[in-house]
């Protein structure tokens, strides 16, 4: 098993290179640090788990108070930047990779004050400025990548987002984003 992506919290550092001997893209001034791994890693069965005590262990979980608010928004946003990026943003997809029934991710992003199609919103519109910044992708490639069934629809929902087309906003940050690079 070796992880596909390594985010890191810190700052990008003078010679990032140094960073490519871990095999995997690493991007640096992320949110949280962590690391993906591929599906195919996530579904090696391990040989002491028992499915009967880990949905009791979650359905105990999710019956306890938040203890740390918005917990399952958090959860959702990662593993749909990760799933979106295989091609999956439908909820039944993210609830099985959080190991979950959809009805019951639902009903707990609902406690938490949200809905999926907002996370999932939120999770394209940021995975979006990324690529528009960082990226030579067109604008219909990157609809393919989040999941958009076409062009159009991807620029609708950005103009919704943003109050711009991502063409517009491409041209009006992606130069400030390649300056701060240099």
């Amino acid at each position: 098993m070796r992880p596909r992506e390594y985010l890191s919290m810190r700052p990008l550092p003078r010679q990032p290179a140094r960073w490519s001997s871990l095999g995997a893209e690493v991007r640096f001034g992320e949110a949280e640090t962590g690391f993906y791994l591929s599906m195919a890693d996530m579904a090696v069965p391990l040989p002491t788990a028992d499915r009967r005590l880990h949905e009791q262990a979650v359905d105990g979980l999710l019956s306890q108070p938040a203890l740390i608010p918005a917990e399952w928004t958090h959860r959702t946003r990662r593993a749909l930047r990760a799933l979106l990026l295989q091609g999956f943003s439908r909820m039944p997809e993210v609830a099985l990779q959080l190991g979950v029934n959809p009805r019951t991710l639902r009903r707990t992003l609902a406690r938490e004050g949200t809905s999926f199609e907002e996370v999932r919103d939120a999770v394209r519109l940021a995975m979006a400025r990324d690529l528009l910044s960082m990226s030579t992708l067109s604008i219909g490639d990157l609809a393919l990548t989040l999941g958009f069934a076409n062009p159009t629809t991807f620029i609708r929902a950005f103009r919704r987002w943003t109050g711009e087309t991502p063409a517009a906003w491409r041209e009006r940050n992606g130069k400030r984003a390649l300056a701060d690079e240099v």
